[in-house]
């Protein structure tokens, strides 16, 4: 069987939240899609985010629509954000 990529990794909409202007908010946000070269979804793929100066890492499987969503992390980053799945190349 051929290895497909994961189109550029990841077709991910990042939404970084922190700070908040003053609200006590402590921690960030990250969502986004996972797709395919084609575009299209790619569901039950392992989406891994890694805050880099404290090596903070946190995995959530990506829904059926390629969907994911992880929150509760570091505050600031730099973040290193990666998608595996059996049968694609990272």
């Amino acid at each position: 069987m051929t290895k497909r990529a994961l189109g550029g990794l990841i077709a991910v909409s990042l939404a970084f939240a922190s700070g908040g202007f003053g609200q006590g908010i402590t921690t960030s946000a990250i969502s986004g899609f996972v797709t395919n070269k084609q575009g299209a979804a790619v569901g039950g793929a392992t989406v891994t985010v890694v805050h880099e100066p404290t090596a903070a890492r946190t995995t959530v499987t990506t829904r059926e629509n390629g969907q994911f969503n992880l929150s509760g992390l570091r505050v600031g980053g730099p973040y290193t954000v990666t998608a595996t799945l059996s049968g694609f190349q990272p």
